[in-house]
C-alpha cells in the first residue's frame, strides 16, 4: 500500500511540475511563443493537442510553414491527404483574431490523390489573398512506392489537370518537385511558361513519355537549377536557359551524352552520376561544353565503374573530380 501511495504522490508531483512548466512557458510573450513553435513540426503539435488555449491563435502568425503529407501518420491515402488537407486549411486560413500575418515561406509535400488538390489549392488561394510568400514550392508525388506505367501516366493526368486548374498559385512558385510521372512533350514547356518566377525545379523518378527527349527551351525563364534524378529519357536538350547556374543529372538510361548544351551562358555547376553501362560510348565532355566559359564546378561519378571519358580541361580555374 505504501509503494502504491508513493507512485500517486510521485504522478502528482510530476502532473504539478508539468503544469507550473506549461504556466511558465506560456506565461512568455507571442513573440518567445511564436520561435519555440516554429521549433516544432507544427501539424503534428496541434494534431496531438500540445498547444493550451494561450496558444492557439499562434499558428496563424507563423511566417515559415512546412507541411508534408509524408510525415502524416496512417496508412491509407485518403486518411492522410483528408488529415493534410485539414491541417493547411486551417494554417492558411485568414487568422481569426485580426492579427497581422506574413507568410515568407511555404512549402507543401503532398500525395496526387483526388480529390484532395482542389482543396490544397482553395487554402493556397487563401494564403496569397493576405500576402505573395517571398518562397513557395509545391512538391507532388505518386503514392504508389513502384507504380505501373498506367500509374505514372494517371499521376502525370491528375498534375497537369491541377496545375491547368489553378494557374495563379503556379505562377507564384520558387520551386517545384514532381515525383513518378509520365510527361507528354508540351508539359515542361507549360510548366516553364506558366511558372515564371521559378527558380528550382526537380524531376525525380519522372520519364518522358511517346516524346523520348527532353527540350528546355525557355529564354525568359528564371530559372536557375536543374535536377534529373533517374529520369527516363534519350536525351535533354538544353536549348535556351539563360540564367541557368546549375545542372544535377543523376541515372540516366539513354545514350551518350547525356545531355546537349545550347544556350546556357550561365552554367556554373555540372554534376553528371550514372552507372556506366556496357553499351554506353565514350563521349568528350569537354566538346559539349565547348560553349559554356563560366563552368567553375564538375562532378563526375560514374558509381566506381570504369568509363571512357575524354576531358578537356576547359579552363585552368575548373575544379571537377571524378568518382
Amino acid at each position: 500500500m505504501e509503494s502504491t501511495c508513493n507512485t500517486i504522490i510521485r504522478d502528482e508531483d510530476s502532473t504539478s511540475s508539468a503544469s507550473e512548466n506549461e504556466d511558465r512557458i506560456s506565461a512568455l510573450p507571442d513573440h518567445l511563443l511564436l520561435k519555440i513553435l516554429e521549433c516544432l513540426y507544427t501539424p503534428t503539435a496541434v494534431q496531438t493537442g500540445v498547444l493550451s488555449t494561450r496558444w492557439r491563435h499562434l499558428p496563424h502568425q507563423l511566417s515559415n510553414l512546412q507541411i508534408n503529407a509524408e510525415y502524416f501518420p496512417g496508412t491509407l491515402v485518403d486518411q492522410i491527404m483528408t488529415d493534410y488537407t485539414d491541417v493547411i486549411s486551417r494554417f492558411l486560413s485568414p487568422p481569426p483574431c485580426g492579427c497581422h500575418r506574413i507568410i515568407r515561406i511555404l512549402q507543401l509535400c503532398f500525395y496526387l490523390a483526388d480529390p484532395y488538390l482542389s482543396s490544397i489549392a482553395h487554402a493556397v488561394g487563401d494564403a496569397l489573398k493576405i500576402g505573395v510568400p517571398e518562397y513557395l514550392e509545391f512538391a507532388a508525388t505518386g503514392h504508389v512506392a513502384c507504380p505501373s506505367e498506367a500509374e505514372l501516366v494517371l499521376f502525370r493526368q491528375r498534375f497537369m489537370s491541377f496545375f491547368h486548374a489553378w494557374p495563379g498559385p503556379f505562377s507564384l512558385l520558387t520551386k517545384l518537385t514532381l515525383r513518378s510521372l509520365s510527361f507528354e512533350d508540351s508539359d515542361i514547356p507549360n510548366i516553364l511558361n506558366t511558372c515564371n518566377k521559378l527558380k528550382l525545379l526537380s524531376l525525380r523518378s519522372c520519364q518522358m513519355g511517346q516524346d523520348p527527349v527532353l527540350k528546355i527551351d525557355a529564354p525568359c525563364s528564371e530559372l536557375i537549377g536543374l535536377e534529373l534524378i533517374d529520369f527516363g529519357c534519350a536525351q535533354v536538350e538544353l536549348i535556351s536557359a539563360p540564367k541557368l547556374l546549375e545542372l544535377v543529372y543523376d541515372s540516366w538510361c539513354g545514350e551518350n551524352p547525356p545531355v546537349y548544351f545550347r544556350y546556357v551562358p550561365q552554367l556554373v555547376n555540372l554534376y553528371f552520376a550514372s552507372p556506366a553501362l556496357s553499351w554506353h560510348t565514350p563521349f568528350t565532355l569537354s566538346e559539349c561544353l565547348s560553349g559554356n566559359r563560366n563552368l567553375s564546378m564538375l562532378h563526375l561519378n560514374f558509381r566506381t565503374q570504369r568509363f571512357g571519358l575524354n576531358l578537356k580541361i576547359l579552363d585552368s580555374s575548373l575544379l571537377y573530380s571524378v568518382n
